[in-house]
């Protein structure tokens, strides 16, 4: 006899197998059948078990038996009211007979047979080939006919999909339960029958939102890229809503934590991880895009006056409108397979279309170009292009080389554009103005690596001035511009030589305080119209950037001699500090995650830096240096309290 638990729920009731076997067997007496076969199939926590019978007559029916503490429960209540569900595929009742045992009241009901069920396992999901179009055509039919059901029962209610978006993505939204239709709730493998489309199991059916079954189903499939991208062309229609976009990540979050609570197959969880993270992602994507944001008035760089945005009016020195510009869209790509999706969509998301979208495979290791190469078999804006890898820098270089675009707007292929990204900055670019503009660039907001946000209009929380108006400000801090969150001239992109390729981190500080020197000029919209995704595997973490970092300041030295006559002391005056503030960041990171490559990198920096500092600064800093490096050291600074890195750059004056 095989027990095949399917479903995910605790065995609450502390059922055991022996236990429901016995009842199904008392199940076939009490309806005067015989088991055909010793598989009997289990489910839900030791609830229940269903088995093929047959009747005194040779006819052969399917038994289900399930158990709970009382005539009311839900498990037992939903399957009688299922049986009152007509004009869906789905077995048909034959005989009921109900009976208590003990503290427990079994339900036993005699069924139609269905073909078998696609899946046994409900985690194993089939082979793309095994499920038909049609067959996916007779399930959506299915589901929209169930959906003009009614019913009383709520299965997930509207109050629990707001805590879940509040909990996870930070949004407060209020879901019209317009929205939420008769659905089945339990919608995996080895509830669904082919070749004949029948539905199996219905104890969960009740109210849910919109995108709920399908979502489900689709995260069932998490592991078959192929099944799960036709289930998603085929349920579109129910994803088109900002509640059915949040429902199916909410079904997919369930399933996740199933599969981390080792109720389904461990090997699914990192399939459902990448999955939810892009789904996450264009739950922020769609809230924001519908939302109502309030257009702020734009800073220029060349004037105190300004560009509103909003109302269109012209500050001094700007003209009438001029033609439209081409516009390319540039992402670097290197094994970027988790995020590449999400991104370009966002892309073909936009109100004001990109004339070309050019991604840049850098040498990729995983499946991000063949992801990309599928896009643009149906988006032909789309062009894929390979390189052998060499950096973030020397990928957008290429991408614009094969541009024939006036105006070029990089993204990094795990950040996401809002809808009036494009819009909202070439405005400024259709007005004619005395001095030529480099430039626009705005305000952004920031996700993790699972797609939640985390800080909303990250430049608000920043001491960087915007737009960029003297030299001291571009060189004494980070720029804090973001490629992503820009949109450069071409004009001004080629007659910098576009970004330095030496770099792999720092090149965007670089190439934008190269074009403020060639005097371009900026201009800052303050509205969010970026989102930043930040995760240990981006770019902004590592010891390449650390050692970027060096390289550039070792660059700008060169580039910026002092001036004595002037009292201008760069290095003393901004880069050293700059960076020292940067390296100890880094340095208080090695401590406390016990990583003594960091901290012996961050050691070596700091020792060079000090060294184009005042005396007073010099020494406590070296002494720093050397001290971190043993191990000892480091153990007593993790006894610090959190504002000993502060503590630090208010003595030595950085």
């Amino acid at each position: 006899m095989n027990w095949r638990p399917v479903n995910i729920a605790p065995n609450e009731l502390g059922f055991e197998t022996r236990g429901i076997v016995e009842r199904f067997h008392e199940a076939c007496r009490r309806l005067n059948v015989r088991p055909v076969t010793a598989d009997i199939n289990g489910g839900y926590a030791g609830r229940t078990a269903g088995g093929r019978v047959e009747t005194a007559d040779g006819r052969q029916l399917w038994l289900r038996v399930a158990g709970a503490e009382s005539i009311d429960n839900r498990l037992l209540k939903a399957d009688i009211a299922a049986d009152k569900i007509t004009g869906i595929p789905k077995p048909v009742l034959v005989e009921r007979n109900d009976w208590v045992n003990g503290n427990i009241h079994w339900t036993a009901r005699l069924i139609t047979l269905t073909d078998a069920a696609v899946e046994a396992n409900p985690w194993a999901g089939p082979s793309a080939a095994s499920v038909t179009d049609d067959w996916i055509g007779d399930l959506k039919q299915a589901l929209d006919g169930l959906a003009s059901k009614t019913s009383a029962q709520i299965h997930v209610s509207p109050e629990a999909l707001q805590k879940w978006l509040s909990d996870t993505n930070q949004i407060e939204h209020e879901f019209p339960q317009s929205e939420w239709r008769l659905s089945h709730n339990d919608l995996n493998w080895s509830n669904l029958t082919a070749p004949k489309l029948s539905i199996l199991d219905w104890e969960w059916h009740g109210l849910s939102p919109t995108g709920f079954d399908p979502g489900l189903l689709i995260a069932y499939s998490c592991r078959n890229e192929e099944l799960v991208r036709r289930l998603e062309r085929a349920f579109e229609p129910y994803f088109e809503t900002f509640t059915g976009r949040v429902a199916r990540a909410f079904a997919t979050d369930q399933l996740r934590s199933a599969a981390a609570g080792g109720w389904l197959d461990p090997a699914m969880l990192r399939h459902l991880d990448a999955m939810l993270e892009r789904l996450n992602s264009q739950v922020l994507l769609a809230y924001h895009n519908t939302e109502k944001r309030s257009r702020k008035t734009v800073s220029t760089a060349d004037t105190g006056l300004g560009l509103d945005v909003a109302t269109g009016h012209a500050g001094h020195g700007m003209d009438a409108a001029v033609d439209g510009y081409k516009i390319a869209a540039v992402i670097p790509l290197y094994n970027g397979a988790s995020y590449i999706r999400t991104a370009l969509e966002s892309v073909l998301a936009q109100e004001r279309k990109a004339d070309e979208i050019i991604v840049v495979d850098d040498g990729s290791t995983d499946s991000g170009p063949s992801i990309v190469a599928s896009m643009a078999a149906a988006n032909p804006t789309i062009r894929l292009l390979s390189k052998k890898n060499g950096g973030q820098g020397s990928a957008r270089n290429f991408g614009v080389r094969h541009s024939a675009a006036d105006l070029i707007a990089f993204l990094d292929q795990d950040d996401i554009w809002y809808a009036d990204h494009l819009t909202e900055l070439e405005k400024p670019f259709l007005r004619k103005s005395r001095l030529p503009l480099g430039w626009t660039y705005s305000n952004l907001d920031e996700i993790n690596g699972n797609g939640r946000m985390v800080c909303h209009s990250v430049l608000d929380t920043q001491k960087n001035e915007h737009p960029k108006r003297t030299l001291q400000c571009c060189l004494q801090q980070d720029m804090f511009i973001l490629p992503g969150a820009s949109l450069i001239s071409r004009d001004a992109f080629d007659a910098v030589g576009g970004f330095d390729e030496q770099f792999m981190g720092y090149e965007d500080d670089d190439l934008f305080l190269r074009m403020f020197c060639r005097g371009y000029r900026s201009v800052y919209i303050d509205q969010p119209l970026t989102i930043w995704r930040i995760h240990t595997a981006s770019t902004s973490y590592g010891k390449l950037m650390a050692q970027s970092r060096m390289k550039y300041f070792s660059k700008l030295v060169a580039t910026f001699p002092d001036e004595p006559e002037l009292h201008r002391f760069f290095a003393r005056q901004f880069f050293a500090p700059r960076f020292v503030r940067s390296v100890l960041a880094d340095l208080r990171s090695g401590i406390t995650l016990d990583n003594h490559e960091r901290v012996v990198i961050a050691c070596s920096h700091l020792w060079e830096l000090s060294g184009h500092l005042s005396m007073r600064q010099k020494i406590p800093l070296r002494m720093l240096a050397i001290l971190a490096r043993f191990p000892m050291a480091g153990r007593l600074a993790r006894r610090l309290p959190d504002g000993a890195a502060n503590g630090v750059r208010s003595v030595f004056g950085v």
